[in-house]
């Protein structure tokens, strides 16, 4: 393939130096034509020391991309870029079904989350001599570095993971699509995006923050300045946990050769509805007897803590409300039938209508709660 003739690129230089290379080169651009004539005419950029120091110090607390084997080891590392926006989307996975009536929409958990960071850095020459002149090619680094190890697929093929440290966040995961952006308006000056695919996203920070902390952050006993009612807070979670516990019973059929499982309906002591509980023994009737007694047992137990519970944490204020909705008796019988619930439907029905009331003192609990708290803030 030819060379560029001169007369392609004179057009970007200006004044003496464009005509003295208009009157000095003919022909195709060469090497050594290049070296004698142009390369002399050329206003070299200052180097970019100080803008290089600021990347370096600034990168050393704001972002760090790192490469991790399976056992945890850092084999690649580079802090060389200024990360200048974090892009995160979470996302359900869900369908939406519209109607004459209203709107049916089913959820299917949360889709892969896909982060996106955008970066400035730089690739310029040193004033340096000697091989030092290239020791600012930030950008050119981590482009090498992509196609060399950090890509999606060479991950995998390594058995490694990328890791992208930003302030707190840890985030790991395989990077799906790197774009580079040279700019003569900005030279030295590059910017590149990186796509991410998420596989893990801890929020600890070492020393300084965890994530039990942020959690406490968004609790209700954060916002109670009153301590009694802070405490009276915390039985009533404390029953509510158990109660949970109790419609969270399952027992997989794993050493059946996958035969199913035994549950109660989780759905029911979240969205208050008993009535989910009651379509299971038919399904159930059928299992291996060894599997309804696990399951009695596990259930029976779950019943018997929230007696516990309700017996030793209940103060005058809240025993009313509890004993209203759910009767002292009522755990009794409970415990006295569940061993045979798998008997016959009415046995079964019987259960989960009890149990249904449990539903109902989960909700008039969180009403109670809720007042309180307002009571407290004085509204």
């Amino acid at each position: 393939m030819p060379r560029p003739y001169i007369g392609a690129m004179v057009a970007t230089l200006e004044g003496e130096q464009d005509h003295a290379l208009k009157s000095t080169m003919r022909g195709p651009l060469t090497i050594d034509k290049y070296r004698q004539i142009i390369k002399p005419f050329i206003r070299t950029k200052t180097s970019p020391d100080n803008l290089a120091n600021e990347i370096q110090s600034k990168a050393n607390t704001e972002a760090v991309i790192m490469i991790l084997d399976k056992s945890g080891v850092i084999k690649h590392i580079t802090n060389k870029f200024f990360l200048s926006n974090m892009q995160m989307t979470m996302r359900e996975k869900f369908q939406l079904m519209e109607t004459f009536g209203a709107a049916n929409i089913s959820f299917f958990g949360e889709a892969a989350r896909i982060y996106i960071f955008t970066a400035s850095t730089i690739d310029a020459s040193s004033q340096d001599s000697g091989i030092s002149q290239g020791k600012y090619y930030y950008q050119s680094s981590i482009l090498k570095m992509y196609n060399e190890v950090l890509r999606g697929s060479q991950l995998i093929k390594e058995k490694r993971v990328a890791v992208m440290k930003v302030s707190n966040h840890l985030i790991y995961g395989y990077p799906l699509n790197l774009q580079v952006q040279y700019d003569a308006a900005s030279s030295p000056v590059t910017q590149f995006v990186l796509q991410f695919l998420v596989a893990d996203h801890s929020l600890e920070l070492p020393g300084v923050l965890t994530e039990s902390y942020l959690s406490s952050m968004y609790s209700i006993s954060a916002h109670i300045n009153n301590d009694a009612i802070r405490k009276f807070i915390n039985k009533i979670e404390k029953i509510e946990d158990k109660i949970n516990a109790i419609f969270k019973t399952v027992v997989y059929g794993k050493d059946y050769n996958s035969v199913g499982t035994i549950e109660l309906v989780s759905q029911g002591v979240s969205n208050s509805n008993w009535s989910l509980l009651s379509s299971g023994f038919g399904m159930y009737k059928y299992q291996p007897d060894s599997m309804k007694s696990a399951f009695t047992a596990l259930l029976a137990a779950n019943v018997s803590t929230l007696k516990t519970t309700i017996g030793s944490d209940l103060d005058g204020e809240i025993s009313p409300l509890v004993e209203s909705k759910v009767p002292k008796e009522i755990f009794e019988k409970l415990l006295a039938i569940i061993p045979t619930m798998f008997k016959n439907e009415s046995n079964y029905d019987m259960v989960t209508t009890h149990l249904g009331s449990l539903i109902e003192l989960k909700r008039e609990l969180e009403i109670f709660k809720v007042y309180r708290i307002n009571s407290d803030s004085g509204n």
